[in-house]
């Protein structure tokens, strides 16, 4: 899960994965836990609304919304390094 936003649409830009591979191998959802992923170098600007792919160990994200502007950037994760570019 990356960013979001909460409450009166104030931008976030944490980063937080789940293992499924528990659920794969028929076991419980209460073993399912939240990572947060501190990265490395500079975090990237908060946002909601954007679009994000993986591929390759990279995240891929696109645009969004901080405040009450649009925002027309890539940014990268590399989930290897967690390092964003």
């Amino acid at each position: 899960m990356i960013a979001g936003c909460h409450s009166k649409y104030i931008a976030l830009s944490d980063v937080y994965s789940i293992d499924l591979t528990n659920l794969a191998n028929n076991k419980s959802f209460d073993d399912l836990q939240w990572k947060k992923i501190e990265l490395k170098n500079e975090c990237f600007l908060g946002r909601w609304g954007h679009g994000c792919a993986s591929f390759e160990n990279k995240i891929y994200i696109f645009g969004g919304r901080f405040s009450k502007n649009d925002l027309n950037d890539i940014l990268v994760i590399d989930m290897e390094t967690n390092c964003v570019s």
